[in-house]
């Protein structure tokens, strides 16, 4: 599946707007570390490798994303060890994490999420509270082709719209940490204009 989304920050009148009428999903907390070589060469790249509540996840972009649907994510997600061991091009055995270790990623940051999901209209929509005090919501569709993108672009647009959300750059969950908890890491990303 393709993963198509939109971060916002939303004051709470925002919220309420957005969320009423919508089904509530669950509320969960999840505990995620990244990881990247010490050349940053996933993350300088646009690729998000995160192990979440003990099973790793990458997330590797579709598309040129430097261009003017820049505020929309799309990416291709991968989930089960051996597509994520081919993406990097790295063997493959029973221990990812050694996996990784082995050619030479480590993590980089770890925390904690709250996160409340709802959908509407067909719309997930995701609530994040991180446990450094950091909160960013995501409305989220999933298409099953490349083809099908903008068309979820627009999609999301409209709904934003339908909302009164504001359609701006929003700085990430993990680019955030990164600002506030690694500088230099932070600094890398700006300069390969990831964020």
């Amino acid at each position: 599946m393709i993963e198509v989304e939109k971060k916002f920050l939303l004051d709470e009148a925002a919220k309420k707007r957005l969320i009423e009428g919508a089904e509530f999903i669950s509320k969960k907390e999840m505990h995620d570390e990244y990881f990247d070589d010490e050349n940053y060469s996933l993350t300088t790249n646009d690729i998000w490798l995160r192990c979440r509540d003990g099973r790793f996840e990458l997330k590797d972009p579709l598309q040129n994303q430097k261009s003017d649907n820049r505020f929309f994510n799309r990416y291709e997600e991968l989930e089960s060890n051996d597509e994520i061991c081919a993406r990097l091009n790295i063997p493959s055995s029973d221990s990812m994490r050694e996996d990784l270790e082995k050619a030479g990623y480590k993590p980089f940051s770890k925390y904690v999420t709250t996160r409340t999901k709802y959908k509407k209209d067909g719309f997930t929509i995701d609530l994040d509270i991180t446990d450094f005090d950091y909160g960013v919501n995501e409305i989220e569709l999933l298409v099953e082709r490349e083809d099908e993108m903008d068309e979820a672009i627009k999609r999301i647009k409209d709904f934003a719209k339908k909302h009164q959300l504001t359609l701006q750059s929003i700085r990430g969950k993990l680019p955030e940490y990164l600002k506030r908890n690694n500088p230099d890491h932070h600094q890398a990303l700006v300069d390969a204009e990831i964020i």
